[in-house]
């Protein structure tokens, strides 16, 4: 049953201008997500609002969540399921040169007897 009403859900109908389609149809044509667009109708977005992409997004550029600048998708890494991270290579490696430095101590302490000890010099 809950499955059934599952589909039904997500296979609603939304009439825009003249063009009744399903939610899985209005997004395959307009090239936004399902879940996005589902969330929206649900929201009562207007008719002119349900298709609009993040502003300074274009095909093929992304904004990056860290520094707010528009940038070639080239500049982000790739997620392994598909996709792209939502900061750039710039600001992803500037997070974890400050995350690094920060966990590193440089006070040394013996394992057995946790006295600090300075590190011993190469020769």
């Amino acid at each position: 049953m809950q499955t059934l009403q599952k589909k039904i859900y997500d296979n609603r109908e939304v009439t825009i201008g003249s063009t009744t389609l399903t939610l899985k149809e209005w997004a395959r044509r307009s090239r936004i997500s399902f879940y996005t667009l589902r969330w929206r109708v649900d929201q009562g977005w207007p008719e002119e609002r349900l298709f609009e992409r993040r502003q300074g997004s274009k095909e093929g550029f992304k904004v990056c969540s860290a520094c707010g600048e528009t940038k070639a998708l080239e500049a982000f890494y790739k997620r392994s399921r598909g996709g792209y991270y939502s900061e750039c290579k710039g600001c992803h490696k500037t997070r974890v040169k400050s995350e690094m430095s920060e966990s590193v101590k440089p006070d040394f302490a013996c394992a057995s007897c946790h006295t600090d000890k300075a590190p011993m010099a190469k020769a």
